[in-house]
């Protein structure tokens, strides 16, 4: 390899930013034929290649080491429980993560100006294709339904009313997506308290509810607390609350959202999405208690034989398959950040955006996947990566970080 890349660490960091975006626009827009939903994972060895050349590789050590314990144990619970090497991807799903997230810190505190374009711009190309799908602009909804998931139309209409996928497989993952981008609204207008995103703020909430994504809605409302006591509360703020309540209610029934007013007029327990997920929980809950201390190993595939369609708890899927170990590991992933970050929100960039994407979810954890979800996974690492990469490199706030030499380092010392 050329001695230049590594001397220059612009170019390195050129390529790293370029891989980044690359991913962040592939899950987002992957269609739903397999040859293509994993490009971000054919740019993971230029991830490691970039690592390596580096001159320093600098991570937080409390929240790297969860990360990295969670990866170990996924491939420790796998062996120990005979499963067959195609579970391993389990494992390979939180490895992506963390080699993501950690070139993420290296890069992105001195490219936030050029990703700020990129998750605007990719946001408005989502929100045209959702109005797209809800409109049934120019008769290619059934067109865009086969080219972003396997499922028909007719699979996600419910009460008398039509759920969208927007650019995800699913509408439950389009609400994630869609509540990923609101954080990052939330965080710009914190910091920058530019009027342009609370127009963002407000448009990805009206597709969050196109979408009919419930827990989605909830994560959003609950995320909305730490990001509302962020700033002084005057009158005029609680007005504003008030008024967008209303005024998304008032939305929700004018556009005759049966599916997401059952919010408001069903008994939660009754609620036939939820029912359903209990058969899948009680399993889970039965496979953990022979299992406490390391879990059973991902075994996804074998809720085929249950009957049971998908793990719909991260939570509990976690504790289930990783045992007591892993789930506590997990659970450092969605707390630790809030610890870190919250006191530190005013002096770290973007320090809110952790806040508020661990608090949302830790919400949609508990009916959904989304950390170990194969694309939210990768998006998640990517906006995670922003706070903690000006918290190692632009502050001076935190001593609990790691720091290890590249061979670009070493290169350079032989030179």
């Amino acid at each position: 390899m050329d001695k230049e890349v590594f001397a220059d660490s612009g170019k390195l960091k050129n390529i790293g930013f370029g891989v980044l975006v690359a991913s962040f626009i592939a899950v987002c827009f992957a269609p739903s034929t397999l040859m293509f939903t994993r490009l971000e994972n054919l740019l993971l060895p230029i991830v490691v290649v970039v690592l390596l050349a580096s001159n320093i590789i600098r991570f937080q050590f409390v929240f790297f080491l969860a990360l990295s314990s969670f990866f170990l144990f996924d491939l420790v619970t796998i062996f120990l429980n005979g499963e067959g090497i195609a579970e391993v991807s389990f494992a390979f799903r939180t490895l992506k993560i963390l080699l993501i997230l950690i070139l993420a810190t290296q890069i992105f505190h001195e490219y936030m100006a050029w990703f700020n374009m990129v998750i605007r711009g990719v946001f408005l190309l989502v929100a045209m294709i959702i109005f797209i799908e809800a409109l049934d602009l120019f008769g290619i909804n059934e067109n865009l339904f086969k080219f972003f998931t396997h499922h028909s139309l007719d699979d996600y209409r419910r009460l008398d009313s039509n759920r969208i996928i927007g650019t995800m497989m699913n509408p439950n993952n389009n609400g994630v997506l869609l509540t990923c981008f609101c954080a990052y609204f939330m965080s710009a207008f914190y910091y920058h308290r530019k009027r342009i995103d609370i127009v963002f703020i407000a448009l990805s909430i009206v597709l969050l509810i196109l979408a009919q994504s419930r827990t989605a809605l909830i994560a959003v409302v609950v995320m909305a607390i730490p990001f509302v006591l962020s700033f002084q509360i005057t009158k005029k703020t609680i007005l504003l609350i008030l008024g967008s309540v209303i005024l998304i209610l008032f939305l929700m029934y004018k556009l005759e959202l049966n599916y997401m007013m059952a919010l408001l007029t069903m008994n939660p327990l009754e609620i036939n999405e939820l029912r359903g997920r209990f058969p899948g929980w009680i399993y889970m809950l039965d496979a953990w208690s022979e299992h406490r201390i390391l879990g059973v190993g991902p075994f996804a595939d074998t809720f085929n034989t249950k009957a049971i369609v998908a793990p719909d708890s991260e939570y509990l899927y976690v504790l289930s398959s990783r045992g007591i170990i892993g789930f506590l590991c997990y659970v450092t992933l969605l707390i630790y950040p809030i610890v870190l970050f919250w006191n530190k929100r005013r002096e770290i960039e973007h320090g809110l955006l952790a806040v508020l994407i661990s608090v949302a979810f830790m919400i949609i954890g508990i009916t959904n996947f989304s950390i170990l979800n194969v694309r939210i996974g990768v998006i998640y690492a990517i906006l995670i990566g922003i706070p903690f990469s000006y918290l190692l490199y632009k502050s001076e706030a935190s001593k609990l970080f790691g720091a290890i030499p590249g061979f670009g380092s070493l290169i350079k010392k032989s030179r």
